[in-house]
């Protein structure tokens, strides 16, 4: 079997974050997906609920704490990743970002 391409999906707990789990689970060819969402509770809630929704899979989906607003949060995502998988072949950019932007002053 081929290595398993490491998919990384942000804003994974809901919407099309979490239906991309669920495509990238099913899917025929091999992926590691890790679902991302700013809080574990939420990240690891979202992935046992698409494994009960997708009990049949091949691949391999786990939870991942990562909130894209903060450099703190990003780093420490990055890191994990980096010691657990040592790359990253994918990344599924969906997390929204809702804080307000000053806009700039002339």
């Amino acid at each position: 079997m081929a290595t398993p391409k490491v998919v990384l999906i942000t804003g994974g707990n809901s919407g099309v974050g979490y239906e991309a789990g669920k495509v990238f689970l099913l899917a025929d060819k091999p992926y590691h997906i890790l679902l991302a969402a700013r809080s574990a509770e939420k990240a690891h809630d979202a992935v046992e609920s698409i494994k009960k929704e997708s009990p049949e899979v091949n691949n391999t989906i786990e939870p991942l704490t990562l909130d894209v607003t903060s450099d703190q949060s990003t780093n420490e995502a990055f890191e994990q990743v980096k010691a657990s998988h040592g790359r990253l072949d994918a990344l599924i950019n969906n997390a929204g970002n809702l804080r307000p932007i000053a806009p700039s002053k002339p």
